[in-house]
């Protein structure tokens, strides 16, 4: 016979089953063959029995569940399939960079027609603006190198303004050697202007970023003067990149000393001095070619 026991444990009641010792018995004696008996079930309060196990559930009754994404992580995989529908409609459009980089490369191929196939193919729709924003710009800014690449391989412009500055300004500004080394590549103007009237070098010495700057600066054949006349040196007097200052003194290359700028008329020496650069006035001392 089996027996339920109704249990109560942490204030709730629990059905629990346990069979009765000689069902058990004449269930394992009864042969294959013979008739089972039929079995009665009762039905008793135990309030003693806390410590009886409980029915084990039935695994297969159990919702099999998968984590839900996350609010950003489904909107960032809707906004990608919506770019991969566009572009196999072969649209250009500023959120085609969220699409993979070989959906973007095949629909560029598309247009191109034959063109594509050219040493250095030349996709003009590639520079479109769209609300005052371009595709290179926005790959730069969203961290995405990959399709940053594929737009400089199928001729997108390296430069192309976008705020009152070009991709090299934007990276000179984030330190980014790699990328400046990248657009270098790709023939980029390095003495290039932005709204201020600043090359990519200026920018960088303003940033402090002296590894960007000297690598600029020294991978340069022409003198990088701002449009106000101010030069390496001046630039470098008034922001207080020592290193950079030394080299322009030892140099001579490219570089006068006594450069004054249009605004102002201040020399290095002048500058330095402006702005508490004590190093450097040191520096500018020590040179046999400046003038106090």
């Amino acid at each position: 016979m089996e027996v339920f026991y109704v249990v109560k444990k942490n204030n709730e009641e629990t059905l629990v089953m346990e069979q009765d010792s000689e069902d058990a018995v004449q269930h394992s004696e009864a042969g294959d063959d013979e008739r089972q008996p039929e079995i009665n079930y009762i039905l008793k309060f135990d309030p003693n029995a806390t410590q009886k196990t409980t029915l084990p559930k039935c695994s297969n009754c159990a919702m099999k569940t998968h984590p839900t994404l996350s609010a950003a992580r489904a909107d960032a995989i809707r906004q990608q399939t919506q770019a991969i529908t566009r572009l196999r409609d072969q649209e250009i459009f500023l959120e085609m960079i969220d699409a993979p980089r070989e959906e973007i490369r095949r629909c560029i191929i598309k247009k191109l027609g034959p063109a594509a196939w050219n040493y250095h193919p030349k996709a003009d729709f590639l520079n479109q603006k769209f609300n005052n924003k371009t595709l290179l710009h926005t790959s730069v800014k969203a961290g995405k190198l990959d399709i940053r690449d594929l737009l400089l391989d199928y001729g997108a412009d390296p430069d192309i303004e976008e705020d009152g500055q070009t991709i090299a300004h934007r990276v000179a500004a984030e330190n980014n050697k790699l990328l400046i080394r990248i657009l270098r590549h790709h023939k980029y103007k390095i003495a290039a202007y932005n709204s201020l009237g600043e090359t990519p070098l200026m920018v960088a010495i303003a940033y402090g970023h002296e590894e960007v700057a000297n690598y600029l600066w020294i991978s340069s054949n022409v003198a990088q003067m701002a449009k106000d006349g101010s030069t390496v040196l001046n630039y470098a007097a008034k922001h207080g990149n020592d290193s950079l200052a030394r080299a322009a003194c030892e140099r001579k290359i490219h570089i006068n000393i006594n450069q004054t700028t249009r605004q102002g008329n201040y020399t290095a020496l002048h500058l330095a001095t402006m702005y508490g650069q004590d190093n450097i006035i040191n520096i500018l001392l020590n040179t046999e070619q400046i003038q106090t």
